[in-house]
């Protein structure tokens, strides 16, 4: 496994959960 593409892949999916709570509870 490459560290940069779990990186990646960890990073994308952490802004997709921010996203649906941002659209669930918006401030």
């Amino acid at each position: 496994m490459e560290v940069a593409v779990l990186s990646v892949q960890g990073s994308a999916l952490l802004a997709l959960l921010k996203n649906a709570f941002n659209i669930a509870y918006p401030c």
